[in-house]
């Protein structure tokens, strides 16, 4: 979940939002970090290769904001479009942010398939 990109800001294992996105069956690539909001270089991110982009639907950085971006061209997720948004109930540590998650399921399995409940 990219939540800003300069500097490039995620979310890490200290963040309710990892164990959103985790329990909507996604995963993190940076859910090993320990910050809570972690700051990444470009050269780690394209190491990482995100096979996908979250991001908040609404927010001051849109898709095309990044695939503007000559350096963010050698993401694969980038240049080919792949991204889900979620709405900003997930930036809220509470009972609405299961809103939030339940769009994130729908979006992550199309379908309607399965869930898997996230790991203890």
């Amino acid at each position: 979940m990219l939540i800003w990109h300069e500097p490039i800001t995620t979310v890490g294992k200290r963040s309710f939002i990892t164990e959103i996105i985790a329990a909507a069956g996604g995963e993190s690539i940076t859910a090993d970090l320990d910050q809570e909001w972690p700051h990444l270089s470009l050269e780690s991110l394209v190491a990482q290769a995100p096979e996908s982009i979250l991001l908040v639907r609404g927010s001051k950085m849109s898709f095309d904001d990044l695939a503007n971006r000559p350096e963010w061209s050698s993401i694969a997720a980038i240049r080919e479009h792949r991204v889900f948004y979620a709405d900003d109930r997930l930036y809220s540590p509470s009972p609405i942010a299961i809103d939030a998650l339940e769009n994130l399921a729908v979006q992550f399995h199309p379908g309607g398939g399965v869930v898997p409940s996230p790991k203890p």
